[in-house]
């Protein structure tokens, strides 16, 4: 059975809406980000966590330890911010490439009709 033209376009329209979803969910957690975590009180707050961290692993007296954290901005922010475009370039290429395998294999699966031999 080939698909229909109307199987294609409901296919275009699921590929949009979750495309569409994921870029906005980034866009809106980058507006979120730059608000809330571009300014020097939630900076000092940052500043304090790292402290606090190095202190705590200070104590532990351990052979090996985790290098700190060397930023001055929390990560989310750095990431939101500065690669926001590389970002959402690998987001849609993901996005896309797994929408395509799930189209992949429920063409398949539906398309494999009767019973099994043995």
């Amino acid at each position: 059975m080939r698909p229909t033209a109307k199987f294609w376009v409901l296919i275009g329209i699921a590929y949009a809406l979750l495309i569409g979803g994921a870029v906005w969910g980034l866009v809106a957690a980058r507006g979120w980000a730059i608000s809330t975590l571009d300014n020097s009180a939630e900076q000092e707050n940052w500043a304090k966590w790292q402290e606090d961290t190095q202190a705590k692993q200070d104590d532990l007296q351990i052979p090996e330890s985790r290098r700190g954290h060397t930023s001055a901005e929390p990560p989310a922010l750095i990431l939101l911010r500065d690669y926001f475009a590389s970002l959402v370039t690998t987001t849609v290429i993901l996005g896309t490439f797994l929408f395509a395998f799930f189209v992949f294999v429920a063409r398949g699966a539906s398309r494999s009709g009767g019973t099994p031999t043995s």
